[in-house]
């Protein structure tokens, strides 16, 4: 209310929704008497009375203060990617309302937030975790309730170096090979993709309670560029290799074959004999067991 004395005490009476309020207040420098932190309602019937207890007349008019509805929280949260992988950034948003201000927060510092009062942020986790992210928006001094998301951060398996691996060959040409790696989590699932001579191969594995995986049924050849992927999704780098598994192959047949002699009357001796290989072992078999 304006048009009194400055820096003058004063009392004014008025009523709020039909109740009778008293306050006392000093006029500023410009003779206005200000009545603050007022609720919403209906006012009326004011009247001023100065410090000598001179009344001025009532005003009867109404003054209404209507209070904005509250605010809704803000919508369409979303998180991408989620999950990530720790190392990746994170793409915070929520639909942008005209004249809306934003307060992001999340659960832990460590989920790396960054933010400014707009309808979008960022997170950079610095530890594999679960992560709260919740956000209110602010329209006309009215703060909204908070709409939040939660965001799932793995870790990234380790990549492997040459001293992960070890290998048994395989044998006889056959696909008994197996090459082991070691450095993962233990008890944990994984895929395991490689080359095997230039060709894409993958091995779904169970490490076990040492972290090592195990590929098996390999058969000779070069491995190459082995990568680790975990349950989320999270890749390790890149190990180029190469391990190489090597199989000696069957051997050749036994040559030089006599039978001596090779025509002979029943029940006499027959002397058979082939070129003897070192190290080798003979297996011999006849058509007839009666021979």
């Amino acid at each position: 209310m304006s048009g009194y004395i400055p820096n003058a005490n004063f009392t004014v009476n008025y009523n709020r929704n039909a109740l009778p309020v008293v306050v006392n207040i000093t006029s500023n420098n410009t003779g206005q008497l200000i009545i603050n932190n007022l609720s919403a309602g209906l006012y009326s019937d004011f009247r001023v009375t100065n410090a000598q207890s001179c009344t001025s007349g009532t005003y009867t008019g109404f003054s209404s203060i209507i209070r904005p509805p509250g605010q809704s929280p803000p919508t369409n949260l979303t998180a991408v990617p989620n999950p990530a992988c720790l190392g990746q950034t994170i793409q915070l948003t929520v639909t942008n309302d005209i004249g809306a201000t934003y307060n992001w927060s999340a659960s832990s510092n460590a989920a790396g937030l960054s933010a400014t009062n707009t309808n979008q942020a960022t997170l950079l986790p610095t530890v594999a975790a679960g992560y709260v992210v919740s956000v209110t928006k602010t329209v006309a001094g009215c703060v909204s309730s908070a709409a939040t998301i939660n965001v799932a951060v793995s870790t990234v398996p380790a990549t492997p170096d040459q001293n992960s691996f070890s290998v048994i060959h395989p044998t006889c040409a056959s696909s008994n090979g197996v090459i082991s790696m070691s450095g993962l989590l233990p008890n944990t699932n994984y895929v395991i993709n490689y080359l095997q001579n230039n060709v894409a191969a993958s091995q779904t594995v169970l490490s076990n309670g040492s972290g090592t995986v195990i590929l098996l049924g390999l058969s000779g050849g070069t491995y190459t560029n082995f990568i680790v992927i975990n349950s989320a999704g999270c890749s390790s780098g890149t190990y180029a290799g190469p391990v190489v598994l090597t199989d000696p192959g069957l051997p050749s047949s036994p040559t030089g074959l006599i039978i001596n002699p090779d025509q002979v009357c029943i029940r006499s001796s027959v002397e058979v004999s082939v070129v003897n290989t070192p190290g080798a072992i003979y297996s011999w078999s006849v058509s007839n067991p009666s021979v």
